[in-house]
Formats: structure tokens, C-alpha cells, sequence
């Protein structure tokens, strides 16, 4: 970083908190709750071509990931990179998986709803991609706009 403060807004304050707790199991398993109904997940990254998740399929994902690492994996935001309005943020996400000594980290767009307590979407980008997460960013925030 810079040494200047991090973007901040609603979303990324409620985006940092959340993805905190989603370590803790029981949290995870709420996630739901704290998504939209039309809530939609798109992986644009490269080496993953994911269909869209929606949210009945999020905390399947989470469990996914605990079978795939043989624990629970640890999600952290390692940085929020860009915020528009109060319900956007484009942030580096982080998943560690502890018993495979591994992390994956990646670029993420997140939008939520007007209260900013449900996330409507979350969009996906390899480390290296950041024009196009930027652009995602600006597309969503135009359309907010509309």
C-alpha cells in the first residue's frame, strides 16, 4: 500500500466483517441470509470457469471448499482496492486453506442492495486483471445510476 488510507464505505465495512466470520462455521452456514434473492457469483478468473452460483448454492460452495482443503478454509480481505457510491467494492480477497498449507487469492467485485445487509452480487477476477475488475466496477456503478 501507499501509506494513504484504504477506500472505505458501508459495503466494504459490511464485506470485511462478514467474510471475517465466515471461518466460523455456524456463520457460514447463515450466509444466506445476507444475500439477495437474485444474488448471482460470477467466476471470471481464467484456470475457473464456474457456472453463476446463486444464493441456495453459496453455502454449498463454502462447504465445497471444506472438503476440498479437509478443514475449514479462513476467508480474509486483504485489501479494499476501490469503492463507488455506498454499495460497491472492488477488494483483494484471500481463502487460506490451513491443512494444505495453500491460499488463493483473487480480485472481487461486491454489490449490495440499498439497506447495504444483502450482497447482490459478486464478480471474480485473477490478481492480474484488475482493468477488467475496474471496468466491472464502473459498469455496476453506471447502472446503479440508471
Amino acid at each position: 500500500m501507499s501509506g494513504e488510507p484504504e477506500p472505505r464505505n458501508a459495503a466494504s465495512d459490511v464485506l470485511r466483517m462478514n467474510w471475517a466470520r465466515l471461518s466460523d462455521r455456524e456463520f457460514a452456514d447463515q450466509t444466506p441470509e445476507r444475500l439477495d434473492e437474485g444474488f448471482t457469483h460470477e467466476d471470471r478468473r481464467s484456470v475457473v470457469s464456474m457456472t453463476p452460483v446463486d444464493a441456495g448454492k453459496v453455502v454449498d460452495s463454502i462447504h465445497m471448499y471444506d472438503e476440498l482443503s479437509g478443514g475449514h478454509p479462513v476467508f480474509s480481505i486483504e485489501e479494499v482496492l476501490a469503492v463507488r457510491g455506498e454499495r460497491l467494492a472492488l477488494v483483494r480477497s484471500r481463502i487460506d486453506f490451513p491443512e494444505r498449507e495453500y491460499a488463493t487469492v483473487s480480485l472481487q467485485v461486491f454489490q449490495y442492495d440499498v439497506t447495504v445487509t444483502r450482497c447482490q452480487r459478486s464478480i471474480v477476477f485473477d490478481l492480474a486483471d484488475l482493468d477488467a475488475a475496474i471496468d466491472a466496477l464502473e459498469e455496476l456503478a453506471a447502472a446503479l445510476e440508471d
